[in-house]
């Protein structure tokens, strides 16, 4: 694809004000009317509504509002500026890949259809996009025992062939980046940055960049700056890349918390023949994490060492503790502390806690007693003339 109409997928990509879902819409249907991107943006207004509109299942049509066209309408000018920025980018060395491109991860576009990135940024070999993938996520602050079971994860799984998927930041990230590379392997590294700000990390990781042993990709903007939205945005791509997931260490909220759970709603749905392989360590007894929230949800138990085990031979029976706790609550106000003491469990507050959250459904609700945090279960009181 030549500069001039990479320009358009650069400037309908960073339009801000507009869902990347409804971007990709007006790519499809440039792809079923063999349109390009430039013959949408040259359209009159008009046009665009009534050429380019996505037919819904119901035989309605999408079509866009005056307010999008007015936000579309703002890219114009820009054009000029973003093919200068193309042509730039190839010339120093780094790969522009849009959606409709064969080089575009196939995978990540099966986990996250429309709201797949409509272009992203390589430096390095593009044929690590294509490749089996697997990530392996946990804490920025994990513990000793996270960060073993990484190492063993990402040496093990390079041994058979697979890309190791990172996010690049401290802990469980890093650890499984320099595993895999340490064990001969081969990783993707998926940065919270524009492509060109990662200045540093091109000269630590350059032997195995000009080798092919690592490939750097972004899909912001190409001069953005690191930020905290930029890092929780990029994991949604680690785990969209990856076919097998590890979760080393979570908490029962956070990007690893919400990733999984993501990856377990994708496993429920009926229409997704392909699941999504994952797998949680298996915590200690004195743990302090979620671990073990997320394999009674239906993750894999995995042991430190690699070894996957049966769900059943881990798992809590949590009907049995859900109905003792609904039991207690009804009509009581009671801690944390007290319901695990009743429930005759080991678990920690913050799990408590945080299983009780879950339970928000079944009319468990939070109430203040005093200084302290409780958690009741409403009875309604009997109407005197009914």
């Amino acid at each position: 694809m030549d500069k001039n109409e990479l320009s358009y997928w650069m400037a309908l990509a960073h339009l801000e004000g507009m869902s990347t879902r409804r971007k990709m819409e007006i790519i499809v249907s440039c792809y079923y009317q063999k349109k390009n991107l430039s013959d949408f943006f040259r359209a009159d207004n008009n046009s665009k509504i009534s050429d380019f509109a996505i037919s819904n299942p119901d035989g309605t049509e999408n079509q866009l509002t005056q307010v999008e066209l007015d936000c579309i309408g703002t890219l114009s000018p820009q054009i000029p500026n973003y093919a200068f920025m193309a042509e730039s980018l190839q010339e120093q060395g780094y790969g522009i890949i849009t959606v409709m491109d064969k080089e575009y991860p196939k995978q990540l576009k099966k986990m996250m259809g429309y709201t797949s990135p409509l272009v992203i940024y390589t430096k390095g070999d593009v044929s690590l996009l294509n490749q089996d993938a697997i990530a392996i996520v946990g804490s920025r602050k994990a513990k000793d025992i996270s960060l073993q079971f990484t190492d063993t994860i990402a040496r093990k799984e390079v041994e058979q062939g697979k890309i190791v998927v990172s996010g690049y930041a401290k802990g469980v990230d890093r650890q499984a980046l320099d595993s895999a590379l340490a064990g001969g392997g081969k990783s993707i590294v998926v940065l919270p940055q524009g492509i060109t700000t990662f200045g540093s990390g091109y000269r630590q990781l350059y032997k195995e960049l000009t080798s092919g042993r690592v490939l750097i990709m972004s899909y912001f903007h190409p001069d953005a700056g690191w930020s905290v939205g930029l890092a929780m945005a990029r994991n949604t791509v680690v785990y969209g890349l990856a076919k097998e997931i590890f979760v080393a260490e979570s908490d029962n909220h956070g990007g690893t918390w919400s990733g999984v759970m993501s990856g377990l709603k994708y496993n429920s749905n009926e229409k997704n023949k392909e699941k999504l392989a994952i797998y949680v360590r298996i915590p200690g007894d004195k743990e302090k994490n979620a671990n073990l929230e997320l394999i009674n949800m239906g993750a894999e138990p995995i042991t430190l060492t690699g070894e996957v085990k049966k769900r059943e031979d881990v798992i809590e029976d949590l009907s049995a503790i859900e109905n003792k706790i609904i039991s207690l609550l009804r009509g009581n106000s009671l801690r944390p502390e007290t319901i695990i003491e009743k429930c005759g469990l080991s678990w920690t507050k913050q799990r408590m806690v945080g299983y009780l959250d879950t339970l928000k459904d079944k009319g468990v609700e939070k109430v203040k007693v005093g200084r302290y945090n409780c958690y009741t279960i409403k009875v309604d009181e009997p109407d005197l003339f009914n």
